[in-house]
């Protein structure tokens, strides 16, 4: 629709440059000769501006023309129930999409609470284990009176770093400051 009021104004100003073209509005003076100058100069202005006024009602006129045909089609589109059917359309499809997408997070929200149960009982069995080692070495350290359900991981924590601690190789030759070793 704008494409063809766009065409009708570059025809519209296409016209108007042919107006000081056109012969009929541009004589040769020497028609005119037993005339004034000005009386012609006058009259040749004034026939251009009644031309000027006729291709501006002939472009308005064309613009009302595609207007009113744009809003026939309009009309007709409503009285066809072809909008309403395209809107229930647009609809239907997007209470489909939303539909595919409630499925999805469904999906996902099942596997994140299996994830979450699978982890859960991960932690226990690493809980309980941990627990049975700490009580172990409780045991091995001589503690009496042990929670063997909740034993006191910073402690034992604490306990296992400073067993590791003694048991770990002191300090060789071969890792000590060369620095002393001289050859004489």
């Amino acid at each position: 629709m704008n494409k063809r009021i766009n065409e009708v104004e570059l025809k519209t100003n296409k016209e108007f440059k042919n107006i000081n073209e056109e012969e009929l509005l541009n004589p040769s003076k020497d028609i005119f000769k037993k005339y004034k100058d000005k009386d012609v100069e006058k009259l040749i202005d004034y026939s251009k501006e009644i031309k000027k006024e006729n291709i501006m009602s002939k472009n308005e006129l064309e613009k009302k023309e595609l207007k009113i045909e744009k809003l026939e089609n309009q009309i007709s589109q409503f009285k066809s129930g072809k909008t309403y059917s395209d809107k229930e359309k647009v609809i239907a499809n997007q209470e489909r999409i939303i539909n595919e997408q409630k499925g999805i997070i469904e999906s996902l929200t099942e596997e994140v609470q299996s994830l979450k149960a699978k982890l859960n009982r991960l932690l226990n069995v690493f809980h309980e284990k941990l627990n049975s080692a700490y009580l172990a070495v409780a045991h091995l350290l001589g503690f009496k009176n042990v929670n063997k359900d909740n034993v006191n991981h910073d402690l034992m924590d604490y306990k296992v770093q400073d067993i590791n601690r003694k048991h770990e190789p002191r300090y060789s030759k071969s890792t000590k400051d060369k620095s002393d070793d001289y050859e004489l």
